[in-house]
């Protein structure tokens, strides 16, 4: 007869098996594990009961048991957008150690790619943490954003949850991926970087052109995501240089029932995300000391990707190729590997240097928004020699920036030395749902989301420009257009409520004298953290909503009683490709633009029509102001007037004659 567990009365053979069912096994509201003998497998919401005899199972037992015997602990963050992140954790957190995050690849679950690593590397002084990715294990998201830069957000929400503000990264495959994005969106968080067989330099006519084993994404997919046990074995021959030479049918549609059947429309589209429009071009360059790790006979992503990577990093990155290993190379040579990431993370010719330009920069980026001091440190940065740490007090709910604050981007640029002789800060202001975010990535980046989701808190991006043979690094900021009413919801609101239910005005009605008095000071604290040294600024409304362009005097009085009066400001007419839902006509934009001397062109995020000549020309008039020592660091200039002389009218169209004496773009 079968035992029974004594508190839950189920089958012993049911309680192990809860154990060995990859997938939602952690209970988010008890925070334990469940016992239950009838499991939702993998998070489908499929019920079944667990094969008491399955090889897979019995293996992701093993390694769970291998998790909990090096100290760690499985964990599972809630992200405000509904997506958990599942994370195994120290279970007791050694100040002393340094964090290591262990990113793993698409083949299978974290478990399975990370625990010959569990005890070599706490015994070389790590403090070890593995997540699930999104649609692995028990990691999921209810949205449509399948992007590897979604995935970073993620990981990252997830670490900050777990009190985790730097650390060092390790990617494989997949995880490298989300490793490079991480490393590029946040700089301060991310001290170091490990790729191995991370092919993020490859382009979408890469395939075409014969460089992998498969011609297009579709047969990417039937080999990384496979349904029969011959794709299966095609799989392991291609990620082996001595795959196992028996490999019976039995056992693969085993594994294929278990680790391949499970989120696999999600995997699919993970996939297609990964591949289509891939541009080399518009890859971000990452400031942190990387080190590259390739299988010399990789049939997946081939060495020459590891070579195009080296290229692209220069000097910051060091490439190590090991011999007789492909693309599981953390598999088959896993000593090396080992090896070579104990010795990167302890190389200690990059620690102080390092860390003093990063703090630097953290320091010059975040110190100047700090609120009165009331805010709870937001990050804290630890010298790896001397111990001493820097907390930075930021009123804002967090900067993510999409590049790098280090780097000089000269594939953006258009060539250029490292040096940068100007920096400028420019905002951009606006509804929410306008296309700010947009804008950002088609200027920053030259990417366009169609699934993109309203912007949380701060996001914060880099680009590097010459113009008339100055490098000019610009610094833009974007803000959820909902901030104010973000804000009073988390200052005085211990209920939940929709954004959607309630306006700013509604609250400013129905709120008490003390209630408005917190408001006051948190709303005036990310405002003026927000538009602080501001000399430029994008004011954006969306043609096809007439109630985004009436909300734009209040942008404007907001901005102008914020920032510096010099601030050169372009009112921007967003979604200009949707001509026949037009709510909002040129000809009352620009006469309202005229009436407050605005810069006026109209854009399309999607098109990237003007996207460009938008940002060239405000930050082409800042530059001319500053050579001409017209913008000054005060308010007002000794007269009390603005130091800007009048501002022309850059209008959309071929006709448009633009001033001689301004160095903007046309229009198109």
């Amino acid at each position: 007869m079968c035992p029974r567990h004594p508190d839950d009365n189920v089958c012993f053979l049911d309680v192990i098996s809860s154990y060995l069912i990859p997938g939602r096994w952690f209970d988010r509201r008890s925070s334990r594990l469940e016992l239950n003998p009838i499991r939702r497998f993998a998070g489908t919401g499929v019920e079944m009961a667990p094969p008491c005899l399955s090889a897979t199972l019995l293996r992701d037992w093993c390694h769970r048991c291998a998790f909990l015997a090096a100290g760690l602990r499985p964990s599972l963050a809630i992200l405000a957008d509904g997506a958990s992140i599942h994370c195994w954790t120290p279970a007791r957190p050694d100040p002393s150690r340094r964090p290591l995050v262990l990113l793993h690849g698409f083949g299978a679950t974290a478990i399975w790619q990370w625990s010959h690593y569990l005890r070599p590397l706490r015994r070389s002084g790590f403090d070890l943490y593995v997540p699930d990715l999104l649609f692995f294990g028990a990691s999921e998201a209810p949205g449509s954003d399948r992007s590897e830069a979604y995935q970073a957000r993620c990981v990252m929400a997830a670490m900050e949850d777990l009190g985790l503000r730097r650390f060092g990264l390790v990617g494989v495959s997949y995880g490298g991926f989300v490793a490079y994005k991480m490393a590029a969106m946040f700089p301060s968080a991310v001290e170091r970087v490990v790729l191995c067989c991370a092919g993020v330099c490859l382009e979408e006519r890469d395939l075409a052109e014969g460089l992998f084993v498969v011609s297009n994404a579709d047969d990417a997919v039937e080999i990384l995501l496979p349904q029969s046990p011959d794709k299966l074995r095609q799989l392991v021959r291609l990620s082996f240089v001595h795959p196992p030479r028996i490999m019976p049918s039995c056992f693969l549609r085993d594994y294929i029932q278990v680790m391949c059947t499970v989120y696999a429309k999600e995997k699919i589209e993970l996939l297609h995300a990964l591949i289509y429009e891939r541009k080399h071009l518009v890859l971000p360059e990452i400031a942190q000391p990387t080190l590259i790790v390739w299988g010399e006979k990789d049939q997946i992503f081939p060495l020459e990707l590891g070579h195009r990577l080296k290229r692209h990093l220069g000097d910051r990155a060091q490439l190590v190729v090991i011999r007789n290993a492909g693309h599981a190379v953390n598999l088959e040579k896993s000593r090396e590997f080992c090896e070579n990431i104990v010795k990167f993370f302890h190389d200690s010719s990059f620690n102080d240097h390092n860390w003093q330009k990063v703090n630097r920069r953290v320091q010059a980026l975040y110190v100047n928004e700090l609120s009165a001091g009331k805010q709870r440190p937001a990050y804290c940065l630890t010298d790896p020699r001397s111990g001493a740490s820097t907390h930075l007090r930021c009123s804002l709910l967090r900067a993510t920036s999409g590049s790098s604050s280090e780097r000089s981007e000269e594939g953006m640029a258009g060539g250029g030395s490292d040096k940068i002789d100007y920096v400028f800060k420019v905002v951009l202001v606006g509804d929410s749902a306008v296309g700010k975010s947009q804008i950002l990535a088609r200027f920053a980046r030259n990417e366009f989301a169609l699934d993109s989701k309203a912007t949380i808190g701060v996001e914060f991006q880099t680009r590097t420009l010459v113009i008339q043979h100055k490098s000019v690094k610009t610094q833009i900021w974007d803000t959820a257009g909902q901030e104010r009413c973000r804000f009073i919801y988390s200052a005085l609101s211990p209920a939940t409520y929709p954004l959607s239910t309630i306006t700013f005005e509604s609250w400013m009605a129905n709120s008490s004298d003390l209630a408005m008095d917190r408001l006051s000071w948190r709303y005036r604290a990310v405002t003026s953290a927000y538009y602080r040294g501001a000399v430029g600024a994008l004011l954006v409304y969306d043609i096809t909503r007439r109630q985004s362009f009436d909300h734009i005097p209040r942008w404007l009085e907001e901005l102008r009683s914020h920032s510096d009066r010099n601030v050169v400001i372009m009112l921007v007419g967003n979604k200009s490709d949707l001509e026949d839902q037009r709510d909002v006509t040129k000809d009352e934009a620009l006469e309202f633009a005229q009436k407050e001397n605005l810069f006026f062109l109209e854009t399309s995020a999607l098109k990237a029509t003007n996207i460009e000549n938008a940002f060239q020309t405000v930050l082409t008039e800042i530059f001319n102001i500053v050579n001409k020592k017209n913008l000054t660091s005060e308010p007002h200039n000794s007269n009390g007037m603005p130091a800007l002389p009048s501002k022309k009218i850059i209008l959309p169209g071929p006709a448009q004659e633009i001033p001689k004496n301004k160095a903007c773009c046309t229009s198109s």
